[in-house]
């Protein structure tokens, strides 16, 4: 990583051409997205003090071992769904009958729910660590849904 930055509600953040959130017990990243095409180099990431948090999504652990996914930003009070898949693919959307019908999640249509947590009145929600078995770098995808605001958080990917 060449910048390292922690925002205001804990969460560990890294950057070198990509954006990741950083485990901070194993340093293991959780891959988000492509910070912008043909940016050789990033440096100096740093978070604003007193703004509202991003509904943002980081793992804890590495496949074949614990693992622990938690989430900041939530509604708080409210219920966070944490969905996961294998493989690649989406977006898939939430299918009539369920709450949040219509969102789409960055997720393919093999998704399954993992588990399903209220949101502490940070806004900060986590489950786990179970045991995960091992998956190969970037087969498994992990993405929250935020059940009253029916926001979505970065798809993270796990690289490890």
């Amino acid at each position: 990583m060449s910048t390292l930055c922690a925002s205001d509600d804990g969460i560990l953040y890294g950057g070198f051409y990509f954006l990741f959130v950083i485990d901070k017990s194993t340093g293991a990243p959780a891959f988000i997205d492509v910070l912008k095409p043909n940016i050789p180099f990033l440096a100096g990431m740093e978070f604003l003090p007193n703004q509202p948090a991003p509904f943002s999504l980081g793992v804890s652990g590495e496949t074949g071992g614990p693992m622990g996914a938690f989430v900041a930003g939530a509604t708080p009070g409210g219920n966070v769904a944490f969905l996961a898949t294998r493989g690649g693919g989406g977006p898939t959307q939430i299918p009539p009958g369920h709450a949040c019908a219509g969102v789409s999640i960055d997720l393919n249509a093999r998704l399954r729910l993992i588990g399903l947590v209220p949101a502490d009145t940070a806004g900060k929600a986590e489950i786990g660590p179970v045991q995960v078995p091992f998956y190969p770098a970037g087969a498994l995808r992990l993405q929250a849904l935020d059940l009253q605001s029916c926001a979505t958080s970065n798809r993270a990917r796990v690289i490890y």
